[in-house]
């Protein structure tokens, strides 16, 4: 006859192994349940954070008041239900700086970063909102910033031309006119036909006096820039051909 737990003939070291087994069965079972149902409930609350960020993406596309009111709404709370959500924060982040929100957006691109650090674009846009602040204050901190956040995401992707040539605006900024070819060159090497590291390089070569490089560059630019940034080149008089 087989000999169970209950069995007084049962040895003692079976007994406690016996009932050991069953404890930690006991104990495994509700911890895989409830394991299961946190992970139901994260994945609600990704995609209820997905759906928020496409309904504020419909409404800021309005572009009314309301609807960009709404949409900051939106972002808040898809913030809340997924922040390790880096797109959320990037798009949380450009709405804040677009209502004058320097801190707050910075602070929205900083969760992204943080969010998806191998991410470049939240370091191109962490760089480009303390270019903002370095424009609104001058303070050479925020200056430094920039640099430091654009040159990550060159390293992240070298293939954006137009994070090179913000970086080699920056250069020129910082009294480094070579690194700033340096970083137009790159941007070129990235994509041959972009405007921006033309315009870089062209600025980049007039402040180390070479007129000539720069004077090729700004006409390369002036060609391949969208009309609105054409016309700007039109209505300054340093610009004008009087050959």
């Amino acid at each position: 006859a087989r000999v169970g737990p209950g069995d007084p003939q049962m040895p003692e070291g079976s007994r406690r192994a016996f009932a050991a087994g069953l404890a930690a069965t006991l104990l495994v079972v509700p911890a895989i349940s409830i394991a299961k149902q946190r992970s139901d409930v994260h994945a609600e609350r990704v995609q209820a954070a997905d759906s928020l960020r496409r309904l504020a993406g419909e409404r800021l596309r309005l572009g009314t008041l309301d609807a960009r009111r709404q949409a900051m709404t939106e972002l808040e709370q898809a913030s809340l239900l997924a922040p390790d959500n880096h797109l959320v924060w990037l798009d949380l982040g450009r709405l804040c700086l677009e209502r004058g929100e320097r801190k707050r957006g910075r602070d929205c691109y900083e969760h992204a970063r943080r969010a998806a650090p191998d991410e470049s674009r939240a370091y191109a846009e962490l760089g480009a909102a303390w270019t903002w602040e370095w424009l609104s204050s001058f303070e050479s901190s925020a200056l430094a910033n920039a640099a430091r956040d654009l040159e990550r995401a060159a390293e992240l992707d070298a293939g954006d031309a137009a994070t090179w040539a913000r970086l080699s605006a920056l250069m020129i900024a910082r009294g480094r006119p070579r690194a700033a070819e340096q970083a137009a060159w790159l941007g070129l090497e990235a994509e041959p036909q972009a405007w921006e590291p033309m315009l870089a390089l062209g600025c980049a070569a007039w402040r180390q006096s070479r007129p000539v490089l720069a004077d090729s560059a700004f006409a390369l630019a002036r060609g391949r820039a969208p009309d609105e940034v054409r016309r700007r080149f039109a209505s300054a008089p340093w610009t004008v051909d009087d050959r």
